[in-house]
């Protein structure tokens, strides 16, 4: 089972994929549509009904271009996003609908708002980027109001191994979902319901399965 580990211990994020998605900024959408990605409607669709009304703040950690968050901001939802990438966000800022964008570096700092700030957090397509995602984990737990929700994809094992290191650049992890759920556990997070999806279409034109999750804050 992987534990939480301080910032000092914690292994962090391949730079080379914030260099990546901020070189490609601008045609990420694009690209996003090309390859058929459903994860930013999915994770939306799997929050249950009772938990989607307006007026709710929401930090999206990881938020790129604002795909993810896009569905809750219609839903009347105040978007808030954090991001590494300055290209991504410059995208997500022209669109014009957060109430406020912040650029951090993700593995060494705090998400800047406040314990219980938010109503909800995602984190769509992230915790691949991390060999441990506890920090993120832990920062959607410290932000997060009690009750509120934590709703985030991520790329799975079928069954409970060690987290895995695919060969690509960028670096990307699989994590076991035993791990994460131990993870949220630690956190202080109640698991509402997982389950795998098909993410996308790869270019060599087979179906990548991610798995999509939702926790509550106790």
């Amino acid at each position: 089972m992987v534990s939480a580990r301080s910032m000092s211990e914690r292994e962090f994020i391949d730079d080379r994929a914030i260099e990546y998605y901020s070189r490609r900024a601008e045609y990420y959408d694009l690209a996003v549509e090309a390859f058929h990605c459903i994860s930013p409607q999915t994770i939306f669709g799997f929050i249950p009904e009772e938990f989607k009304f307006p007026g709710q703040k929401l930090l999206d950690i990881g938020c790129g271009t604002g795909l993810s968050s896009e569905p809750f901001f219609r839903s009347g939802f105040s978007v808030y996003g954090v991001d590494g990438a300055p290209g991504m966000l410059e995208q997500f800022r022209a669109k014009g609908f957060a109430r406020e964008l912040r650029l951090i570096d993700l593995n060494r700092e705090r998400c800047p708002y406040g314990n219980g700030f938010f109503d909800q957090v995602v984190a769509c397509g992230v915790i691949c980027f991390f060999p441990d995602p506890s920090f993120i984990i832990s920062e959607a737990s410290r932000t997060l109001k009690n009750g509120g929700l934590f709703s985030f994809s991520y790329k799975p094992f079928d069954t409970d191994k060690r987290p895995n290191l695919i060969a690509s650049s960028p670096v990307v992890y699989r994590h076991a979902p035993g791990d994460v759920n131990s993870l949220l556990i630690q956190s202080g997070f109640s698991l509402i319901k997982s389950m795998f999806y098909p993410a996308f279409r790869s270019c060599r034109g087979y179906i990548v399965y991610h798995a999509v999750t939702v926790a509550q804050k106790k």
